[in-house]
């Protein structure tokens, strides 16, 4: 899919979720900021994939139930605007690393101590270790 094409169904997505334009505007800065950075691909592609089974689904919904979905869109709208592209780019990052990892062995406590040798596994600690003390912060 080309880029514009890209984000003429954005656009299209982002009129169909909002009459406030000044919202509207703010959600299209962030998705056109989110194509720049190639991130909203995959975005596309779980809308793709979606589309038909949301479609599928619409048919047995009463307008109660298709009211609660279109709040629930409304607000996954909300949390995409609050993400930048940086808390993006780590979230794919983790996501290529789960998949890389699907296939682990266990490791035994001599395995642990010989993986802490590792930079990428010093690196990654070091981040689970400060991204524990913040979460804890706001507990």
């Amino acid at each position: 899919m080309s880029e514009d094409a890209v984000i003429n169904t954005m656009v299209t997505l982002v009129e169909r979720l909002s009459d406030d334009e000044e919202k509207m505007n703010a959600l299209v800065e962030k998705l056109a900021e989110m194509v720049e950075s190639r991130s909203a691909e995959r975005l596309i592609e779980l809308a793709n994939t979606l589309a038909p089974l949301l479609e599928t689904v619409s048919v047995f919904m009463d307008s109660e139930t298709e009211s609660v979905v279109n709040n629930l869109i409304e607000a996954l709208g909300a949390v995409a605007l609050s993400i930048d592209s940086n808390t993006i780019e780590i979230a794919e990052k983790m996501m290529d690393a789960l998949n890389a990892s699907r296939n682990a062995e266990p490791v035994t406590l001599m395995g642990l101590f010989r993986a802490m040798k590792d930079e990428n596994v010093q690196k990654t600690l070091g981040f689970f270790v400060k991204f524990a003390r913040e979460f804890g912060k706001r507990l």
